[in-house]
């Protein structure tokens, strides 16, 4: 594991624009040499590190809890649960997998970046996971979050998705980072795949909002939880939240068609609500032709952020990606698909 400090200051290989020009993500992001890449991974994860440590102990045992509590009005981290405070609004972006393209296309048709430079309002930009395989981009896209990671920590959130786990195959995550540093053949492309790999594993699971929303990548735990506590630093719990999806098949849980996991039903997912003090919840993992869909009287949507006309997209012309949108501010009880979801 990384050792527990803040990021390596002056240590990136990096021109000096990047300090001054956002747009320096994109243009950067898949033209470094390994070398040039490590540092960047290092830094983000020692970002991810240290919001460990900053907000441990923060997390109440439920969202009303957690708001009415003397860290409810900030942005903190505490045992891989992220929680967002009810100001401002937020965007969340579904599987992007080795699409650099349509990452880019999301950020910038949101104008989150341009959003955070004029700072009138607070706005934070959520992945959901799955950043590689399938697509044909894996170095690019994965230099995008994390150089967007790095330039707005407290504002840009990189959830873990089953791929980076390792949960799914196949996987051509590896084979293709290391093709995309040859010809520089040498002991750096192995040292970046060992790097990605730790920093996958501190990834933060779980994100909640003040006004009651909850992302994942997959899904819920299909055995009661009591609370958010039960939750905290649960490998055997946050693995079903990366695998399992919903259903409306049946009202309780039946094992995947994945082969893992498990399809939860509208029961399940009430219950774990209730407990927890959430409204509506938000995850991606399944891709739909419409690159959305919604369950559970519109309690829950599938959001998919990878296909279109991308030629970096392993669902291309099959999935019109989509992203959503909502405000933080204010309670959310149903997702809407005009107010909440959009196409990109």
């Amino acid at each position: 594991m990384a050792e527990l400090i803040g990021p390596a200051v002056g240590k990136t290989v990096e021109s000096s624009r990047a300090k001054t020009d956002p747009w320096y993500i994109f243009e950067s992001a898949g033209k470094r040499t390994a070398a040039e890449a490590i540092p960047l991974i290092e830094e983000v994860n020692a970002i991810i590190l240290l919001e460990y440590l900053n907000g441990e102990g923060h997390l109440a045992e439920t969202i009303p809890a957690t708001r009415c509590s003397p860290f409810g009005g900030e942005y903190f981290v505490d045992s891989r649960i992220v929680y967002l405070p009810p100001k401002g609004r937020v965007i969340f972006v579904g599987d992007t997998h080795a699409d650099s393209i349509s990452t880019e296309k999301v950020v910038r048709q949101t104008e989150f970046i341009e959003t955070m430079q004029l700072g009138r309002e607070e706005i934070y930009l959520v992945f959901l996971g799955d950043y590689i395989d399938r697509g044909s981009n894996n170095p690019r896209n994965l230099e995008i979050v994390l150089g967007l990671k790095k330039q707005y920590p407290n504002n840009v959130v990189l959830l873990t998705g089953n791929h980076e786990t390792g949960l799914w195959f196949p996987t051509n995550f590896v084979s293709s980072v290391m093709k995309h540093f040859q010809p520089n053949f040498s002991k750096e492309q192995f040292t970046i795949i060992q790097d990605y790999e730790d920093l996958f594993r501190h990834l933060p699971v779980v994100l909640v909002t003040g006004n009651g929303i909850i992302a994942v990548h997959g899904g819920i735990p299909v055995k009661p939880v009591k609370n958010l506590h039960e939750l905290k630093n649960n490998e055997t719990l946050f693995e079903e939240m990366r695998i399992n999806d919903p259903t409306n098949v049946v009202a309780s849980h039946i094992p995947s068609g994945r082969g893992s996991g498990y399809e939860f039903g509208e029961s399940i997912f009430e219950n774990f609500m209730a407990a927890v003090g959430g409204t509506v919840m938000v995850r991606s993992h399944e891709y739909f032709p419409e690159g959305y869909r919604l369950f559970f009287h519109n309690r829950l949507a599938t959001v998919f952020s990878s296909g279109g006309t991308s030629e970096e997209s392993g669902y291309r012309k099959r999935v019109r990606p989509k992203y959503m949108v909502a405000s933080l501010k204010e309670p959310i009880d149903a997702i809407e698909t005009e107010k909440h979801i959009r196409e990109f």
